[in-house]
């Protein structure tokens, strides 16, 4: 990768580079970068965003940004997508014995080296995890025969979708020309139905306004990435995606109080929300649907909201979830009724975070 970008990048891009400590990749605003990629650093991650000393600048003294690409010069992914059988520097071509030799030398060892470190934590790599190592230390060789080249099996069409205008597959605005990307802004022929599709409300803010614009037919929910979230009620259960460590296959909160959204009054920014765990959660046969619950130790019941404190200094227990955790998602409506059916609750909303 790095050889095929070295021809594409400016000149100053790693000047001095190594003094700063956090690097942040974007699109620029101003005229003379609109829309291209730019990179600024700061010195210290952990600086305020205010720091006179430590702020957002470019590589170079007085600027505000580095230009990552030469200027015409951006490379295409779907012009020049890498051939079979390619093979990076520090492999070198099958012509290029010496390095060719040096790289499966350094291959062999480093296969002697993790069969070592599996066999001494014996405990640590079972067969299934040693199996899928020595798969992928086979994977680090699979492209030196040139009798059985590695080849590229991704669709054009897959290709164009996702580095095209894949957003706008199946929407209004088809006459759209090729994006970048998948994220990046495009022109359309019908200028007023391109400033319509791109300035519909963001499902996961305004959750009202999404669903006025997905009955109105502006949205096709087929062709949204994450749905729209709940509109949240005091002392309703909902059901969410467990966290991804967990082995749950669900999680019951309650919601105890709806957090406005200090920005845009009359929306929702979140909840104080309850936890609650199935009681017999230990038992292999535990039911997560017909099993009872109840609120976690540290949830208890009958704690109140200080009118008088502000969102930092409340000393109850719940936990803040912002509105994003409850989101409805349409392709599981067999899922939700499902549910519905086994809880018999009304007071009970199926939410799932994708």
């Amino acid at each position: 990768m790095s050889g095929y970008l070295g021809s594409f990048l400016t000149a100053d891009l790693s000047r001095d580079i190594t003094l700063y400590y956090q690097l942040r990749i974007s699109l620029g605003r101003a005229l003379e970068a609109e829309g291209l990629p730019i990179l600024s650093a700061r010195t210290w991650p952990g600086s305020p965003d205010d720091d006179e000393q430590d702020f957002w600048r470019g590589l170079l003294p007085d600027t505000a940004y580095a230009r990552i690409f030469k200027q015409g010069e951006e490379p295409d992914l779907l012009r020049d997508r890498v051939p079979a059988q390619a093979q990076p520097h520090h492999i070198g071509a099958a012509t290029e014995v010496a390095t060719r030799t040096a790289y499966t030398e350094s291959l062999a060892k480093q296969r002697k080296c993790m069969e070592h470190l599996m066999k001494f934590y014996a405990s640590i790599f079972t067969p299934a995890k040693v199996a899928k190592v020595r798969a992928l230390l086979d994977l680090l060789a699979s492209n030196l025969d040139p009798y059985n080249p590695v080849q590229f099996h991704w669709p054009q069409e897959e290709c164009e979708s996702v580095y095209g205008r894949g957003r706008y597959l199946g929407v209004r605005g088809q006459n759209m020309e090729a994006s970048p990307n998948l994220y990046g802004s495009a022109r359309s022929v019908d200028e007023d139905a391109a400033a319509a599709e791109l300035d519909l409300p963001d499902g996961m803010v305004d959750p009202e306004a999404f669903r006025a614009a997905v009955d109105r037919g502006e949205v096709n929910l087929l062709n949204v990435e994450n749905c729209h979230a709940c509109k949240l009620q005091a002392g309703t259960f909902y059901l969410l995606r467990p966290d991804d460590e967990s082995k749950a296959p669900l999680r019951l909160l309650c919601v105890k109080r709806v957090i406005p959204d200090t920005e845009h009054p009359g929306r929702q920014w979140g909840a104080w929300a309850q936890e609650w765990e199935l009681s017999c959660s230990q038992d292999p046969s535990a039911c997560y649907i017909t099993d009872p619950w109840h609120a976690h130790a540290r949830h208890r019941d009958g704690q109140r909201y200080k009118e008088n404190k502000s969102l930092r200094e409340q000393t109850w227990t719940y936990d803040m979830v912002p509105l994003s955790e409850f989101q409805d998602r349409g392709a599981c409506a067999c899922c939700c009724a499902c549910v519905h059916s086994c809880v018999r609750s009304e007071r009970v909303h199926v939410c799932v975070r994708s």
